[in-house]
């Protein structure tokens, strides 16, 4: 049983969780809930986002695990075409910057160690979760929902760094 490929994509997805925490970590405080625009994303939204994709499609859809975060937490920071509440600037809202950190760096690890348990074979068969029917084609087999989890997570650390470091 070979186990090569499922080390690379942990070695990935470790790659993305300590990255990501190395960019939040340089968000400035002033930074944290600033929107381009109303209703679009501020890096602690992404942050919150990421955990939640993580939970949601990496644990629940794609390995077919047990969610560990509350239902209300995926809502709070899931895109409107996900039935997520709207995002908005206000503190209240959210669960605190370094709360939201703790989450993301909680639920990659549980992914890591749940991809770790999988074979090399079983990459090419289909999620073992309930996927939505309109996800399939993103997530169509194990190994490819688990790779575009690290695209995911690159594309949304990028729009962080990006929105933290706009001139005010």
């Amino acid at each position: 049983m070979s186990r090569a490929k499922v080390e690379t994509l942990c070695e990935l997805l470790d790659s993305c969780r300590s990255t990501t925490l190395e960019f939040a970590g340089k968000v400035p405080e002033r930074a944290r809930l600033r929107q381009i625009e109303p209703g679009k994303a501020h890096p602690l939204w992404l942050i919150g986002h990421l955990a939640g994709s993580a939970n949601a499609v990496g644990l629940r859809w794609v390995l077919g695990s047990e969610s560990i975060l509350e239902p209300e937490f995926g809502v709070t920071f899931a895109p409107d075409f996900m039935k997520g509440k709207p995002i908005t600037s206000n503190a209240a809202e959210y669960p605190s910057w370094e709360e939201v950190l703790g989450i993301y760096d909680r639920v990659m690890k549980t992914l890591i160690e749940a991809v770790s348990r999988l074979s090399d074979e079983d990459l090419p068969g289909p999620p073992r979760g309930k996927m939505p029917e309109r996800l399939l084609p993103y997530f169509s087999t194990l190994g490819k929902g688990i790779a575009r989890l690290s695209l995911h997570d690159s594309h949304h650390r990028g729009q962080m760094s990006l929105i933290a470091n706009l001139a005010e």
